[in-house]
């Protein structure tokens, strides 16, 4: 992945001072392997990848929660049964915890499953949208069709795409620019 970076230069001419502003990039180039991809940042861009990564986001989180639920009402059955100790013999808590975990267990299976086929069916199409068509194949085929692997590629470039895009953090890098130049002036006196 190639970092941005933006400055300010002042000089003197003619009197006056001249704020030299570099061109905001209008793309982020990545390198994954040997392969080199390039991300647009036009306005039409932008708006679809966020649209495509807001959908991607609610599913996995979706079923995170879903998996976090079972887990709990899990622990809490599980009290439940053990809450019996004293009244109920050991073969029977055996039994009903075995059997509550064997239920838990084909749930959160399932939710397991569901987060492969969100995988399956939502990153290689957005990863085509970020970078054109077939790169989700190439991609995936890079990394050894690991959908875990592609999720961190994904949040590597979600990161830097924010980045990019936040007009403030632009704005603070400027004016730290700016106060490091007029620290060096005045060193200079």
């Amino acid at each position: 992945m190639e970092n941005q970076t933006h400055k300010t230069t002042t000089k003197k001419r003619g009197g006056q001072k001249v704020h030299r502003i570099l061109k905001p990039a209008s793309s982020i180039k990545f390198a994954l392997g040997d392969k080199k991809y390039i991300l647009s940042l036009e306005d039409k861009s932008r708006e679809s990848i966020n649209e495509a990564y807001s959908k991607i986001s609610y599913l996995e989180t979706e079923n995170e929660q879903n998996s976090e639920v079972l887990q709990q009402e899990y622990a809490e059955k599980l009290a439940d049964i053990d809450d019996k100790a004293e009244t109920v013999k050991e073969s029977v808590l055996m039994r009903q915890r075995n059997d509550l975990k064997n239920e838990y267990t084909k749930k959160l299976d399932a939710i397991a499953l569901k987060s492969e086929k969100i995988a399956k069916q939502e990153y290689k199409p957005f990863l085509d949208l970020l970078f054109g068509q077939k790169a989700g194949d190439e991609i995936f085929n890079m990394v050894g069709q690991n959908s875990i692997a592609v999720n961190k590629v994904i949040a590597a470039v979600m990161l830097e795409f924010n980045q990019v895009n936040n007009v403030e953090d632009y704005m603070t890098r400027q004016v730290n620019n700016i106060i490091k130049m007029k620290d060096r002036a005045n060193g200079a006196n």
